[in-house]
């Protein structure tokens, strides 16, 4: 048996190259794969990895974080971090994003036009952050989620259940960058703000009707 191997070295040593070149090739792509979505990725966490929003009634229905607060989203992304690093680390597959001059609150359409154009993907967009900020310019960035079949999923993976967007959304969460760092961090619970508009127009309840069907679906976690 041992002249067997010593035969077969070469052989044996090829083999353990093309497994471990396997394994490796599996984890980058596992590593590459967007996570999915969930409810505790739309509240904000202290330096202890503690729960310091808790979405209801009475909160507004957007949640943004200074910062001076010291917090954090579940990835880890706070106040201040760098741009590249925090657009890798978020699951932004599927993103909105307006571009502003520095210093105006108002998004600027021509801007956002001509990056639009440019822009397929997060690589292209950090590949992008050099000339951005040499230009003085700022981004915010932002992913709707939508309940759907029990899953929060982003608008590209809808699917016709004869439902209206509107009657899926669940969170959005936006990402302003300016000067290469996360200069804002915001969630919206779209939730909230319709189930609030519904109360409005319905005497405070939501009626036994199917119509209102989505909003009940929508009340439950993900």
């Amino acid at each position: 048996m041992f002249n067997f191997l010593a035969r077969n070295k070469r052989a044996l040593a090829a083999l353990l190259v093309c497994v471990v070149g396997l394994a490796a090739f599996t984890f980058y792509a596992y590593a590459k794969k967007p996570p999915g979505w969930s409810s505790s990725d739309f509240v904000f966490y202290n330096e202890k990895g503690e729960v310091v929003l808790e979405w209801t009634l009475k909160r507004p229905f957007i949640a943004t974080v200074e910062e001076s607060d010291h917090l954090e989203t579940r990835q880890g992304i706070k106040i201040g971090d760098d741009a590249e690093e925090a657009l890798k680390t978020c699951n932004f597959e599927d993103f909105e994003i307006t571009f502003f001059r520095k210093g105006v609150a108002i998004g600027d359409p021509e801007i956002t036009r001509e990056y639009v154009a440019k822009i397929k993907n997060v690589e292209d967009l950090v590949g992008f952050l050099p000339e951005i900020a040499e230009k003085e310019y700022a981004f915010k960035i932002s992913v709707t989620t939508y309940k759907q079949a029990g899953k929060l999923v982003t608008r590209s993976q809808l699917k016709n259940d004869g439902l209206q967007p509107f009657e899926k959304q669940k969170y959005t969460m936006s990402m302003e960058i300016e000067d290469n760092k996360v200069c804002a961090l915001s969630f919206e619970n779209n939730y909230l703000r319709e189930l609030d508009r519904c109360l409005e127009i319905n005497d405070g309840v939501v009626p036994d009707t199917s119509d209102y069907d989505w909003i009940r679906k929508l009340s439950i976690d993900d």
